[in-house]
């Protein structure tokens, strides 16, 4: 893909009744998207609360990874997010 193409982004959670929809180049990094997903959705990372980004059932945990290393070949990316309950904490 050409890193000048930008991507189609939908970010699902289920709680919400729409889908975040953006743009982003495939240099923006899975942390800068999942900032905008979380702002989106008004949602907040607090205490023992956290939210976790899927692609493919497989948690992106790299948060410095760029969308275009994630989607490959791919014009469209459709990411699942997915809160997290920490115990202990």
């Amino acid at each position: 893909m050409a890193q000048d193409q930008n991507l189609k982004v939908e970010v699902h959670y289920i709680a919400a009744k729409k889908p975040f929809k953006t743009e982003a180049k495939p240099t923006e990094t899975v942390g800068q998207l999942k900032a905008q997903a979380l702002s989106a959705f008004g949602l907040v990372e607090e205490g023992n609360k956290t939210f976790k980004l899927f692609f493919h059932k497989t948690e992106l945990q790299n948060l410095g990874e760029t969308l275009g290393q994630v989607a490959g070949d791919k014009k469209d990316l459709n990411l699942d997010l997915e809160e997290f309950i920490i115990q202990g904490k």
